[in-house]
């Protein structure tokens, strides 16, 4: 079998990321908990509740009568996951990479991404099969053999949530700083002993746009006849 190339994994996965966005919150975090469950990773299924309760598709904001406001998350677009290697290959090291890989992948989808995984970490495997088997469709959750330097050098990444030691953010950081394009941000885990940055307030946020939508219909005092005049000239 021929193995797609980075461009065509991409494309595959753009074309995705407006359905699944559009999926809602409640929805995808339904399907996400099933694969959570059999993979019995406890922190995934702590983040996956947070972005139930406090990221809501829709938060309708305060304001005077006549005057309705919201505002809005969406996902990013595409996200790459990607990870360096433990310091040590004990088993307690081991796990709790995978744990943050897990978490990283997860809150990804969760805020509506899609995702393309890199494959150097054999657990991207076992979480992209977890993904596929509850029925998350293969278009969202992409799996590449591209290195992480090629991942990083690609300009329709919108973020890269990555989980590795600090000498290898820096040096990631400092490639996606020369990149052409658009900036990405760069989602990163160094402490996997009390995950600083997964279990922090503005964690989920990181991974979203936010918008918000006002609708006044009285500043022309609530007649429609109105507006069609303003926009007549005077001829």
């Amino acid at each position: 079998m021929t193995t797609p190339t980075l461009a065509s994994t991409v494309k595959t996965a753009e074309s995705a990321w407006e359905a699944w966005n559009t999926l809602g919150a409640i929805a995808r975090v339904e399907l996400l908990s099933v694969a959570a469950k059999e993979l019995n990773q406890p922190l995934v299924n702590w983040l996956l509740a947070r972005v139930t309760n406090t990221m809501p598709d829709t938060l309708h904001l305060p304001g005077p009568t006549g005057e309705a406001n919201s505002l809005h998350w969406s996902g990013r677009g595409l996200i790459g996951i990607c990870s360096g290697a433990p310091n040590s290959q004990d088993s307690e090291t081991v796990l709790a990479y995978e744990t943050a890989i897990a978490a990283q992948l997860f809150t990804a989808l969760a805020t509506g991404n899609a995702v393309v995984l890199q494959s150097s970490n054999k657990y991207m495997h076992r979480l992209h099969s977890a993904l596929l088997n509850v029925g998350v469709p293969a278009d969202v959750v992409q799996i590449s053999s591209a290195s992480i330097e090629e991942l990083a050098s690609h300009e329709a990444f919108h973020a890269y949530a990555f989980c590795g030691p600090d000498a290898d953010v820096i040096a990631l950081n400092t490639q996606l700083a020369q990149r052409d394009g658009m900036l990405a941000q760069l989602i990163a885990e160094t402490d996997f002993n009390t995950y600083a940055t997964l279990t922090s307030l503005d964690y989920p946020w990181r991974f979203v746009t936010e918008s918000t939508l006002s609708v006044n219909t009285t500043a022309v005092g609530g007649n429609a006849t109105l507006l069609e005049l303003g926009g007549k000239s005077d001829s």
